[in-house]
């Protein structure tokens, strides 16, 4: 699973504090393009623009190609579903370190709005510092990440003034996540060991040596002196 989930994940969650559907994730977008879409009222003032930075691989064994990666949990016997039933195989979830970064800008038409939804956005990092994302490849499960606020306020509203959209203001803020990961699942059978357990019968009959310190001088066939 790679970072598009948890940018999934992170609008989803804002939209259902903020109730606010105006949230765009433009992971290679540049200011260059988002100004003449603004221009042309394909987006509408204000918005929330989210930019991916980077990401990057924090392990220390992380080659995909020879399968390394921490091997968090086994499943004997893993329940596909609800209705599947045990499928009889040993399921893994395969699991490599990393941490992305966000830059999260606010355009609007106004100062006081842009500083407005500045001060709502990071008042929503700091208290919803974590997320929640679902892991699909056959894991079904979900992981719980964190989110952390950088403290500089970027303003680059003198930079994005557009003749034909008029003034903008734009300010931004980035955050880090260093708790992710890419993971994977994989399936096999369970190693079995057969044991031969079938008794053999002797054909030659067992001799019981009686104890003569428990016979009798008759029964022992000794003679008394």
């Amino acid at each position: 699973m790679s970072v598009y989930k948890y940018e999934e994940a992170i609008v989803k969650r804002m939209r259902e504090i903020t109730g606010d559907d105006r949230i765009i994730i433009t992971p290679s977008e540049n200011v260059g393009n988002i100004i003449p879409r603004i221009a042309n009222d394909d987006f509408k003032l204000p918005l929330i623009h989210m930019i991916r930075n980077n990401w990057k691989l924090t392990g220390k064994d992380s080659h995909g190609m020879k399968m390394n990666g921490h091997i968090a949990n086994d499943y004997p016997m893993f329940y596909q579903g609800s209705n599947e039933g045990f499928d009889g195989k040993i399921h893994r979830e395969h699991l490599i370190p990393m941490s992305f970064s966000h830059t999260f800008e606010v355009w609007s038409r106004t100062r006081e709005e842009n500083d407005e939804m500045i001060r709502e956005l990071i008042w929503f990092f700091k208290t919803i510092g974590e997320f929640e994302v679902e892991i699909p490849y056959g894991l079904d499960r979900k992981h719980v990440f964190t989110l952390t606020l950088g403290n500089d306020v970027i303003d680059n509203t003198n930079v994005v003034s557009h003749k034909d959209s008029g003034e903008l203001f734009l300010q931004a803020i980035i955050t880090h996540c260093d708790d992710a990961y890419l993971w994977k699942s994989s399936a096999h059978n369970p190693t079995c060991i057969h044991i031969n357990t079938e008794l053999k019968t002797l054909k030659k009959p067992v001799v019981i040596t009686p104890d003569y310190n428990k016979l009798t001088t008759e029964q022992a066939g000794l003679e008394e002196s």
